[in-house]
């Protein structure tokens, strides 16, 4: 059987979208798309966060100031530890706004921490906690990923507090940490 002009040009444009399709999903999955996300309950932690507060709008450069001047501490070496961010939920703050402390969660080390950073410390005697290993491109948004821990918490008779750590490893993974009250 011989394919017309017409026929030629469905089977062209089924080829290249089932190869685009199958491309997509290839890579997707490379990057650790389709890694499950576990809630993981922990005990007794205790948190030493050196950093600086932000509360203010989500596009504002001062945010994007903090974020990179704590950075810098990091990847510098200034400072030993990771790089994290505390997210407060605060129920006065309109849909455009954040309150964050951005830090450097110190280490059993602790190094000479430069003026104009405060200390924080933070800790619960349960936390749960989501470890988010796969590329940034495709990881799970954290307001996707607090719902999930919230769920979790909340079957097993736990109520949370309002914030959250995220700990930025610099192999890019994340671990999302909420307490418990």
């Amino acid at each position: 059987m011989k394919l017309t002009t017409r026929q030629k040009k469905y089977l062209y444009w089924l080829v290249s979208i089932v190869s685009i399709v199958t491309i997509t999903i290839s890579v997707y999955y490379s990057l650790g798309g389709f890694e499950e996300i576990k809630v993981v309950k922990s005990g007794n932690n205790i948190y030493n966060v050196a950093g600086k507060e932000y509360k203010g709008r989500i596009k504002n450069d001062s945010v994007n100031i903090v974020f990179n001047e704590i950075r810098s501490l990091v990847v510098d070496g200034k400072i030993n530890g990771e790089m994290c961010v505390v997210n407060y939920h605060d129920e006065g703050l309109n849909n455009n706004e954040i309150h964050q402390f951005i830090g450097i969660l110190l280490g059993d080390e602790i190094s000479e921490i430069p003026s104009g950073l405060t200390v924080r410390e933070i800790k619960a005697a349960t936390t749960f906690k989501v470890g988010l290993g796969m590329h940034p491109l495709v990881m799970s948004n954290t307001k996707k990923i607090e719902a999930t821990i919230q769920d979790y918490a909340t079957q097993n008779g736990f109520e949370l507090e309002d914030y959250t750590l995220e700990i930025l490893f610099q192999d890019n993974s994340v671990m999302v940490e909420m307490f418990a009250k």
